[in-house]
Order: structure tokens, then C-alpha cells, then sequence
């Protein structure tokens, strides 16, 4: 299945080789980065590749574990993209080196370890990449899964093709789950409970602890963040419900990814609410919502609200992190969608700090009851803060984990 997946994107490249040269020039692809032209390292070396925004924030987590652990290791950070890429930028320390994930075709990610010559690879959640972890294991570095994620929907193609998914699973060193719920998927995917910890959502020890809120906005608040296409119809249809309660109310409308936008705005406005972009800088005093469109906001808009809205959750894209909200003691709402993060989700519906709804009708009826209601409000939001004490152990967890393959 390997040797296929190399014939299959020697022949797309084949076949979008001239886009690829374009999308270069237009500066719209790092281009060299993509092809395994990645920063030289000298000396120890440690690989962290994540997804996309979510996942880089815990990348960062890491190379700050990897520091302690050894001041003179060089770490570099790939994301698969774009966005993952600046988020990576935005977080990135004077010294980090990173760039855009190359192309999982084998002469590229060859170059890559070529000029990388990593000591260690760690794979953030599911980037299950079949020449980014076979190579690892011709060359003898130890490959180890941090935060991992895996879903009833990675188990069924596990069992549809075993030997593929053995081939790949088996050049992992060490799998650390978030979940006990992922760990029992992985099990089920047919790898050893011997290789396998739990030790928790590492998302959370990504949240920086100096997050200042963007604004006092003097009226009620209530953030939408990380929102899905499919829920933008749903989430518009609810804040026109809530303007009938609370006309004053402030909506900040953070979509998961910026391409989305302009599709936001257009399903806003043509429910009649009046829009102002973030990167207009014009107060969104006189605005019914206030659209999101820039990187690396969110959490300090989380920190401005009354109460926030994690998307992801209307539709079935498996739910984003409730836990952001959650640090800032904001109450949380969700829907029915949380998958991806269940564990997080039952642990603040179960402790009092979120509510589950599961449409437009009742996204507007929590949040109404949350707006009417400051006491509640408050006491939720307090809650779910506290949820998340516990939880500071997590990181600590990790940098015992991972110390143990950095100092082999």
C-alpha cells in the first residue's frame, strides 16, 4: 500500500508540477519546504510535526518541555497547513526553526531527514504520514504519538486494512493517548496495550497564561468560536433569536478557518445582522456581530465574553477545544458533535461548567438563559475554571514521557 501511495503522488505531482511552479511564484505554497528543502540542524534534533492550528499550540507545548529537558537540543516544528504554519510563526520562539510540512513522497521526506537528521520524531494526534514514519523506522530514530487521537472512523479503516495499518503503527516507539476512550480505539486498531499511556489532553497545557481579554465591549458577549460552514446558518437563525431578548448583545464570529469568512459574513448579513471585519479596525460599537478574521485571536476573545460557543459541534466535524473557553471561566455551550474531544466535553457537562444543545432553537435558549442570568453565569463559568485544576498534571505527565526517549 506504501510502494501505491508513492506511484499515486509521483503521478499527481506529474500532473500538477506547473500549478505547483505558479502557486510559487504567487508566493501562495512553500514551495522548497514542501519539496524536503527544510532548515539544516546541527547537533541533537528533535521533529514535531502537527496538523493544522489546534495541534500546533501543543507543538509549541512540547518544544517548551524539550528546552527543559535539554537547553542545547534544536527543535523543528512542521504543520501540514497553512494556517497550522502561522500559528507555528506566531508562537515561535527567536531560536525555533519550522516550515511547511513536506510532501509525504518518498524522495522529499528523505531530503527532509537528510538535512533534519532528527534524533527523535514526535507526531502530534493522527498525522499518520506512511514515508514520514516508515523512514523513521529504516533509520532507526524512535517516533513517539503526544496527544493521540484516534477515532471509531481511523479503527474501521484499521480493520478494513490490517496490514497497512500494522506497518504503519508499528513504527511508533510509544503511543500517548489524551483519552482512555483513544486508547481503547487503538487497541481496537489491533497495537499492543504495552505501548500504549494515557496521560491526557495536552491541549490545555497550551493555553499561555498571559492571554490578556482583547476588549471590555460594555454589553453582553457571547463568542462563537472555531465555527464550521454547516453551522454558520444555525448559529445566524440563533443570534437573532437572542437580539429579540438582548438587542444590545455583541456577537464575536470567529470561523475555524479564515477561507470562510466572506461565507460567514454573507449567511450573517442575509439573516439582516449588521457585520464589521477585524481587519477593517473599525469598532464594532455600532455592529451586531464582529467577524473574526484574523490568526491567533480567539483565546483572548474567549477572555472577553460572557459566554462561548465551541463549534464544530452542530455539524459532525467531532467538536473543538472546550477547554479554552473553559481556562478563561467562561461557561461553555456546545452541541451534539464532540468526538473529538469527548472526554473534555463530559468533564465540563458533567461537573456543571457547559450545556448541551443540539440546534439553532436551543443554542438560543442556553444562551439566553446564560445572558438573563448572571449568577449562573458566574457559578459556571467558576466551575469550569476548577474543572480544569486537576488537569495541570498533564503536562507534567508528558514532559516525564517524553524526557525518557529524549535522554536515549
Amino acid at each position: 500500500m506504501i510502494l501505491v501511495w508513492n506511484i499515486l503522488l509521483a503521478l499527481a505531482i506529474l500532473v500538477l508540477w506547473p500549478l505547483a511552479i505558479i502557486f510559487a511564484i504567487l508566493g501562495k505554497h512553500r514551495l522548497l519546504c514542501r519539496l524536503g528543502f527544510v532548515p539544516k540542524s546541527y547537533g541533537k534534533s528533535v521533529w514535531i510535526h502537527s496538523a493544522s492550528v489546534g495541534e500546533a499550540g501543543v507543538s509549541a507545548s512540547i518544544r517548551d518541555m524539550l528546552k527543559e529537558i535539554d537547553p542545547t537540543v534544536n527543535v523543528f516544528m512542521t504543520a501540514t497547513t497553512k494556517m497550522g504554519l502561522r500559528r507555528l510563526k506566531a508562537i515561535s520562539a527567536p531560536n525555533d526553526r519550522f516550515c511547511a510540512f513536506p510532501l509525504d513522497f518518498y524522495p522529499f521526506t528523505a531530503l527532509a531527514y537528510n538535512r533534519n537528521k532528527p534524533d527523535l520524531l514526535i507526531v502530534v494526534e493522527t498525522e499518520f504520514w506512511p514515508n514520514l514514519l516508515t523512514i523513521a523506522k529504516k533509520r532507526g530514530i524512535p517516533a513517539i504519538l503526544v496527544n493521540g487521537r484516534i477515532s471509531q472512523k481511523t479503527v474501521f479503516w484499521a480493520k478494513r486494512f490490517p496490514r497497512t495499518f500494522r506497518k504503519i503503527s508499528d513504527c511508533f516507539s510509544a503511543f500517548m493517548m489524551k483519552s482512555e476512550d483513544d486508547a481503547n480505539n487503538l487497541i481496537s486498531a489491533g497495537v499492543p496495550p504495552e505501548r500504549i499511556q494515557t496521560l491526557g489532553n495536552l491541549k490545555f497545557a497550551g493555553i499561555p497564561a498571559n492571554i490578556e481579554p482583547i476588549a471590555n465591549f460594555g454589553r453582553p458577549t457571547v463568542v462563537f468560536g472555531s465555527a464550521r460552514p454547516d453551522e454558520f446558518e444555525a448559529i445566524a437563525e440563533a443570534c437573532i433569536s437572542i437580539k429579540s431578548e438582548f438587542p444590545e448583545a455583541l456577537f464575536i464570529f470567529a470561523p475555524r478557518h479564515l477561507n470562510t469568512a466572506p461565507q460567514a459574513r454573507l449567511s450573517l448579513e442575509k439573516h439582516g445582522l449588521s457585520v464589521v471585519r477585524r481587519t477593517t479596525n473599525t469598532s464594532p460599537e455600532n455592529a451586531d456581530v464582529y467577524l473574526i478574521d484574523t490568526i491567533g485571536e480567539l483565546l483572548g476573545f474567549y477572555a472577553s465574553c460572557d459566554v462561548a460557543f465551541v463549534g464544530g459541534t452542530l455539524a459532525d466535524y467531532g467538536g473543538h477545544n472546550p477547554l479554552e473557553p473553559a481556562f478563561f471561566a467562561k461557561p461553555v455551550v456546545f452541541g451534539p458533535f464532540s468526538s473529538s474531544n469527548r472526554e473534555a466535553y463530559e468533564l465540563l457537562l458533567d461537573g456543571g461548567g457547559a450545556i448541551e444543545v443540539n440546534d439553532a432553537e436551543s443554542l438560543s435558549i442556553a444562551i439566553c438563559g446564560l445572558l438573563r442570568d448572571s449568577q449562573t453565569r458566574e457559578e459556571m463559568g467558576i466551575t469550569a475554571k476548577k474543572l480544569l485544576d486537576g488537569m495541570g498534571e498533564v503536562a507534567l505527565a508528558y514532559r516525564r514521557a517524553i524526557e525518557e526517549w529524549v535522554s536515549r
